[in-house]
């Protein structure tokens, strides 16, 4: 049997201080060492002899991998069977829950319910049933980012009709309450409930019956008696949770949903979130604040990197709320390098939306054009008018508008070098109450503020258009120095200006026409005569005609 199901030799394993004991039997922190390697492990003792079937079931389980699921490093036999399993240094969601380790946001919470949703799920499509799901057999890693289960499928060694259960009977379907009771999928599905309602309560399940004889417990639960579900009333949104958690109860095991539904219901709201552990991020100073929030300058450790990072503190407001986060569902998988990165998306305790960007390192274009002595060269800003062209195409490919695009949201990284857009969908916040308005409105579409708030692409392409106006502009001394300042680069970008600018949305090109277009503004082309005469002929504007078509509605 030895050769077929033990997998590791014991004289590997060096055992280390008790961390626990159960019906298992006993856990143990451990060393394991494979040749060379080190590392720090579980092992758990079984106080039992296994059956050679349940052996190798158990020893099949090492080939399962899953973000959800500890992993089973190796099983040993010395005077009894050892399970070698990964190291949780942060514990059990059940100490972290009940020994108060430390205080942790609703998104969290729901963010870990996620993943214990989605590792039973991989359990149950491989037709494994828990048998004891319960807060002591879901493990924290990661700084109590992720959650893992542990004990899978073991306990069915273990289970009698003893009085030996304590706490377990807390989570046990009114169904498997007596000795003919039948393990199911659905029976870890109430025990999936209770979990829910306990990480919410932050209470142990059932406490006022803690005086009772484990089997007088479970009589009150075969006859009907749930937990109060008030106690997570407490938190904002808890009027979604309710019902998934008393649909996880229902006395009927075909009633209940299974870990494939659980996992969909919850991610309803978990895919809007990235959840931040605010443990990571470190103030540095406050950049704005105002009704619409606090904006700070932070770092934020992301495993061993930190990384320089703009925080946004949104005060609760449920209108404004839900197109937050509408915007931020569309951007959280948004991945190019004109686009500044959102690292995670949460709530604080204190119900507050907290966004956390990639930060800069050289401010915003607004910022370096109208409040430093900094000379730009043009060629310098050409590339970034290109690079915000480019991010701005990425988006619409989406079909994604950002609705506020001005040089407050044009931020530049890496040695000027490199631009990307942020703050997308920020439309709600252009309201005449805004001590910017003035300032803004100069970049909006006619058609947006005449009366029919048409948001479109088109209205993107405008202030893009007065964007490079503005980025050309200081290169400008007024509108007659057009022919006679850089004349080929200033007519190209002219040329571009215009189509941007039309009143009609319906004639402005695409971001991706602009982009095809682009190559009047290469070096290279505009040393070409041939190239040159082409470029002269796009347009009989002048200078004073452009400006006349762009502020004439403002």
């Amino acid at each position: 049997m030895d050769s077929i199901d033990i997998t590791m030799h014991h004289k590997e394993v060096s055992l280390l201080k008790r961390i626990g004991r159960g019906s298992y039997g006993v856990g143990h922190e451990a060393i394991w060492r494979n040749n060379s390697d080190r590392a720090e492990v579980s092992v758990k003792i079984s106080l039992q002899d296994f059956e050679i079937d349940h052996l190798r079931e158990i020893r099949n389980l090492t080939k399962f991998k899953h973000a959800n699921i500890v992993a089973l490093n190796g099983i040993y036999r010395k005077e009894s069977i050892g399970l070698i399993f990964e190291y949780s240094g942060c514990g059990s969601l059940y100490d972290y829950l009940h020994k108060k380790v430390a205080e942790v946001a609703f998104i969290e919470k729901l963010d870990w319910m996620l993943q214990c949703a989605n590792g039973m799920e991989y359990l149950h499509i491989r037709k494994i049933v828990h048998r004891e799901l319960k807060t002591q057999n879901l493990l924290l890693f990661d700084d109590f980012r992720i959650l893992k289960i542990c004990d899978f499928n073991t306990a069915k060694q273990f289970v009698t009709s003893n009085t030996e259960i304590d706490e377990t009977v807390c989570y046990m379907a009114p169904e498997v309450c007596d000795d003919n009771g039948k393990y199911t999928e659905k029976c870890d599905v109430f025990s999936f409930g209770v979990i829910f309602w306990e990480v919410l309560s932050e209470k142990k399940p059932f406490d006022i019956y803690k005086d009772l004889h484990p089997l007088a417990v479970q009589k009150k639960i075969i006859n009907g008696d749930r937990l109060n579900i008030n106690y997570i009333r407490i938190h904002h949104n808890s009027d979604l949770i309710t019902p998934i958690i008393e649909k996880c109860w229902d006395g009927d095991p075909e009633n209940r949903p299974t870990m494939k539904e659980l996992a969909s219901f919850i991610g309803i709201d978990c895919k809007v979130y990235i959840p931040i552990n605010f443990k990571d991020i470190e103030i540095r100073r406050i950049v704005t604040k105002s009704r619409y929030g606090i904006v700070c300058n932070a770092f934020w450790r992301s495993g061993f990197f930190v990384r320089r990072a703009t925080l946004k503190i949104i005060p609760p407001n449920k209108q404004r709320e839900i197109i937050i986060l509408r915007e931020i569902y569309k951007l959280r998988d948004l991945n190019h390098r004109n686009i500044v990165t959102l690292y995670g998306v949460s709530k604080d305790l204190d119900n507050r939306i907290c966004i956390i960007y990639e930060g800069e390192d050289c401010g915003s274009l607004y910022h370096l054009l109208h409040y430093t002595e900094e000379n730009f060269d043009i060629w310098l800003k050409i590339e970034w008018i290109q690079q915000c062209a480019q991010g701005l195409a990425y988006l619409h490919s989406k079909n994604i508008l950002h609705r506020n695009l001005n040089l407050d949201n044009l931020i530049i990284f890496n040695k000027y070098r490199l631009l990307k857009i942020c703050n997308l969908g920020k439309a709600s916040e252009i309201t005449i109450s805004n001590p910017d308005f003035n300032r803004i409105v100069c970049y909006v579409a006619p058609e947006v503020w005449g009366g029919k708030n048409k948001f479109s692409k088109a209205a993107d392409v405008y202030s893009f258009g007065i964007i490079l106006w503005e980025l050309i502009s200081k290169d400008i001394k007024n509108p007659f120095d057009f022919y006679r300042h850089m004349a080929d680069v200033m007519l190209s970008v002219k040329c571009i200006i215009e189509l941007c600018c039309q009143h009609n949305d319906k004639v402005r090109p695409t971001m991706k026409k602009l982009i095809q277009d682009f190559w009047i503004l290469d070096k290279d082309v505009l040393k070409s005569k041939k190239k040159k005469r082409e470029i002269f002929g796009l347009t009989a504007f002048h200078m004073e005609n452009l400006y006349h078509l762009v502020f004439k509605d403002k």
